[in-house]
């Protein structure tokens, strides 16, 4: 990753990043449409997606790092030697792990296989401490979560990292591209589930600095999120994730949400089976209304698809 990095293509590569997810609620009305940019190169990465706490306890997940983890990565590594060094496996992971793979209690024939593997550029770690809510950081919050791996980079004298991944979180504070491109970072790759669907709100140029509309815009999510204390509850995703484009012909959106359990389901007037633990899962278009009603009370949820021809 850090050899690729390097290259012009990915420092072209980070500046359309950055543009999309810099405003995922605040899109910028293009002047002219762009020309189609000639692809160059085509990077692959091995990538590591790092849940903690959410499929296993804390202490598990890292227990599985130290240990069955890092042994696999090391197998894989050694079985792709044979290969071209540009084709060989190179395993990218965030700072945080990484140290906690190299905690002062692994054992020291372990070590010496990370080790070796480090300085041999198999394994490598790109700038984040891993993937982080950063519109509930300060800046001192961000700034320090890059010395895992600044530290690790000297400590084995490396370059620094140039390049950085977060995945699962649906946006994040504008500040992070100026953050990251000051502590030398060129190459950004970001991620969320399909579920994260961006909220619904007005357009915002880049001229419009109204704070009453920018208030209008916060108003607007902070809906989304009072709606779910209210009862009935209704949370609801879709695949493929609102606002995308299907293709004209049989559509078929799958619907799946959780209410309270007991509650009353309709999705476009038709009534759903609701499980015992208030789950339900349904088909239906590209223009959806979900309604739950309980107790005499009523939460309604749109989703909407763009068709195409």
């Amino acid at each position: 990753m850090h050899r690729v990095a390097r290259s012009r293509t990915a420092l072209s590569l980070v500046v359309v990043t950055i543009f999309s997810f810099a405003r995922p609620s605040i899109a910028a009305e293009p002047k002219s449409p762009a020309a189609a940019p000639q692809v160059e190169q085509v990077i692959v990465v091995f990538k590591t997606h790092f849940d903690i706490g959410y499929t296993q306890l804390a202490r598990e997940v890292v227990e599985r790092y130290r240990t069955s983890m890092i042994d696999k990565a090391l197998a894989v590594c050694d079985a792709s030697q044979t290969l071209p060094p540009e084709n060989r496996f190179v395993w990218t992971l965030s700072g945080w792990p990484m140290t906690q793979i190299l905690w002062p209690g692994q054992t020291p024939e372990r070590r010496t296989r990370i080790e070796k593997a480090i300085r041999e550029g198999r394994l490598v770690w790109h700038a984040l401490a891993g993937t982080t809510h950063t519109e509930s950081l300060g800046l001192e919050d961000l700034v320090r979560s890059l010395g895992f791996s600044s530290r690790l980079a000297r400590q084995f004298g490396q370059p620094l990292p140039r390049d950085a991944k977060m995945t699962d979180v649906p946006c994040h504070t504008w500040v992070v591209p100026t953050v990251l491109r000051r502590a030398g970072v060129d190459f950004l790759h970001l991620g969320c589930n399909s579920a994260s669907g961006s909220p619904e709100v007005p357009a915002i140029t880049e001229t419009e600095k109204d704070p009453a509309k920018i208030l209008t815009v916060r108003a607007r999510v902070a809906d989304e999120i009072i709606a779910l204390s209210q009862s009935p509850a209704l949370l609801v995703e879709t695949e493929p994730a609102e606002n995308a484009s299907l293709v004209e012909g049989p559509i078929a959106v799958e619907v799946r949400g959780i209410t309270e359990p007991g509650a009353t389901v309709r999705v476009n007037g038709s009534r759903v089976a609701v499980e015992s633990d208030g789950n339900f899962v349904a088909r239906t278009g590209a223009q959806i209304r979900i309604e739950a009603e309980h107790g005499g009370k009523k939460q309604t949820a749109l989703r909407s698809f763009k068709v195409r021809r």
